[in-house]
């Protein structure tokens, strides 16, 4: 078992009786007669016997060293900003003012306002699916591809200017890029790799081989709260790349807050201990089963593995869970949560994505599944008539030609479809009427 420094560290300290003249200003005393005081109680800042975040001379150093050998990195450090603050750092670091970077276009809506904010110039390539495979797999005309290789190398040699290219892996979908590839292509023209694995925090210790810090990345940003159990707004960044560790640690001082939270960090360490800790083969196995379970609903198709990777993707993480039927998106969401009181992570066009991570049980699984089955049954294969639903859009119709006055999207997943200034096609306008017609609220029109 990992000893989990900054607990320890923090439970020395506060064993001490301390008359506190410093902030934070609850002075660590009951003040609301609820849980929140539990949380006051650990709350400390940086005074003689705790520790610095950004000059760890302690326990929280202690606690970085740890994570480094965890994960096996050049460096591992905890970010409090979510993994917002980790990409402006990784950017930041990898760069400098007036670079270009490549950027897949379905990365978060953070990574283009990390290059506007850094003035850095933005190139793009789009994710995509095999050709052949448009045809065969219906999934491939709603949800957003992998990013192939021969695109980076071919744009990088068109654009010497570019320095790094940014790279979401696995998306909000579950798709997984070969990171190890475009790391190839990449280095052989000198241009650094960051990549977005915000929802990919579990994979160092599920999947360790769908991770991109194996796989040749120079700077990987993981959201943990998305799949490991960590509160809202923790993230990590891992620098695998020895001489980007002194730019990264100069990047986190700009972009993180100067008071790093202690129940963050402390919550942090113990999520990562916790996986490193505990073997997960029983939730693998109810997955599994799961899984089996849902290919034999006749109404609900469920992405597969192996569909995924026949379009053209180096991988699929099963964890990811995302449903389509012939309703749209919205209503399918809706639905489950009518029949099952079922809140599922986000409702696209045409599909659902619900998240599972190893704090899901059997009882889950199965109450999942039951819902499933009523939804199941109250749904047809009529079709959507998405055409129908899409006519009469004049409004949106008007926007073809004309330049994005801010950027359009919808969250989430908070990829942008078009950035302020570029010119909306006839093309978009067409993808965006299908958005409203689904019932999704489309942000920056």
């Amino acid at each position: 078992m990992h000893k989990q420094w900054i607990k320890d560290g923090l439970s020395e300290y506060l064993s001490d009786a301390h008359a506190v003249w410093h902030m934070p200003g609850h002075k660590r005393k009951a003040c609301y007669g609820n849980f929140q005081d539990a949380f006051l109680a650990w709350d400390v800042t940086e005074v003689p016997g705790t520790d610095d975040l950004y000059l760890p001379e302690g326990f929280i150093g202690d606690s970085l060293a740890m994570l480094k050998e965890i994960y096996q990195t050049c460096g591992t450090y905890y970010v409090v900003n979510g993994a917002t603050g980790g990409i402006f750092t990784a950017i930041a670091a990898c760069t400098k003012p007036g670079d270009a970077i490549l950027i897949a276009k379905n990365c978060h809506k953070s990574v283009y306002n990390a290059a506007a904010m850094l003035q850095r110039q933005t190139i793009y390539v789009e994710p995509t699916w095999k050709k052949e495979a448009e045809d065969a797999f219906a999934f491939t005309s709603f949800i957003d591809g992998y990013v192939d290789a021969d695109d980076v190398e071919r744009l990088c040699e068109s654009h010497p200017e570019i320095a790094a290219v940014v790279v979401t892996s696995p998306t909000y979908e579950g798709v997984i890029s070969d990171i190890a590839q475009i790391a190839r292509v990449a280095h052989a023209h000198h241009v650094r790799v960051i990549v977005d694995e915000a929802h990919g925090a579990h994979l160092p210790f599920l999947k360790p081989e769908y991770s991109a810090i194996r796989m040749g990345a120079d700077v990987v940003v993981q959201s943990l709260h998305k799949t490991l159990p960590a509160m809202t707004q923790t993230a990590v960044i891992h620098v695998c790349t020895e001489e980007l560790v002194k730019p990264v640690e100069q990047a986190l001082e700009i972009f993180l807050s100067s008071s790093p939270s202690y129940i963050f960090m402390m919550n942090m360490e113990a999520a990562i201990c916790y996986m490193a800790d505990h073997d997960f083969t029983e939730y693998e196995n109810n997955l599994r089963e799961f899984r089996e379970n849902c290919a034999k609903l006749p109404q609900i198709t469920m992405i597969e593995k192996e569909a995924v990777c026949a379009a053209g993707a180096y991988g699929y993480d099963e964890t990811r869970l995302v449903y389509s039927a012939a309703v749209p998106g919205p209503e399918l969401l809706a639905m489950l949560a009518d029949k099952g009181d079922v809140v599922c992570e986000m409702a696209g066009r045409k599909h659902v994505v619900l998240i599972s991570t190893v704090r899901d049980g059997q009882e889950d699984f199965e109450q999942l599944y039951r819902t499933l089955q009523m939804c199941d049954v109250a749904l047809t294969k009529e079709g959507d008539h998405e055409k129908e639903r899409c006519a009469g859009q004049e409004e949106l119709q008007k926007l073809a030609g004309t330049l994005a006055r801010a950027p359009i999207y919808v969250y989430p997943p908070g990829s942008y479809i078009v950035n302020t200034g570029e010119i909306i096609t006839a093309e978009t306008v067409e993808k965006l009427c299908a958005y409203q017609a689904a019932g999704l609220h489309i942000r920056g029109i």
